[in-house]
C-alpha cells in the first residue's frame, strides 16, 4: 500500500521529478557540481498531506555498478505546496515549474520557510 498527499505538495514533487529527468533521465537524480545525488520519499502518512523524505549523496561509483551512498539531509513539502526544507537546486526546480509560491509563504516571506539554509545539496 502506498501514500497520500495533498494535491498541491504532488505537483510540487512533479516539478522535481520533472527537473531530474530532464536534467539527468532519472525521476529522482539530480547533481551539483561533480556531485550526485537523489531523494527517496518516507513512507510516512502526513495528516497535513504533506512529503517529507531523504536527501542522498552517491559517495562512490564503482566499475561494476555498484555505489555507496550516504544520507545528507532531508526535505519537506508542505500540504500546501510549499517546501519547507529542501536543497537549493530542488527549491530552484520548483520556482522555474511551479512558480515563487512553491517556496514563499503567504505574505511573500520566505526566510520562515529556511531559505538559504543549507548547502547546495
Amino acid at each position: 500500500m502506498g501514500w497520500s498527499c495533498r494535491a498541491d505538495a504532488g505537483k510540487t514533487m512533479d516539478a522535481w521529478i520533472k527537473a531530474c529527468v530532464e536534467a539527468t533521465g532519472s525521476s529522482n537524480v539530480y547533481r551539483v557540481g561533480g556531485d550526485e545525488f537523489f531523494w527517496e520519499t518516507s513512507r510516512t502518512e502526513h495528516a497535513d498531506g504533506a512529503i517529507t523524505g531523504s536527501i542522498v549523496k552517491v559517495t562512490v561509483k564503482n566499475p561494476d555498478g555498484s555505489s555507496y551512498c550516504r544520507k545528507v539531509g532531508t526535505f519537506r513539502i508542505e500540504g500546501d505546496g510549499r517546501i519547507a526544507r529542501a536543497p537549493k537546486w530542488l527549491k530552484d526546480a520548483a520556482i522555474a515549474r511551479v512558480g515563487r509560491h512553491a517556496v514563499e509563504g503567504a505574505d511573500g516571506s520566505a526566510s520562515k520557510l529556511g531559505i538559504g539554509s543549507g548547502g547546495s545539496w
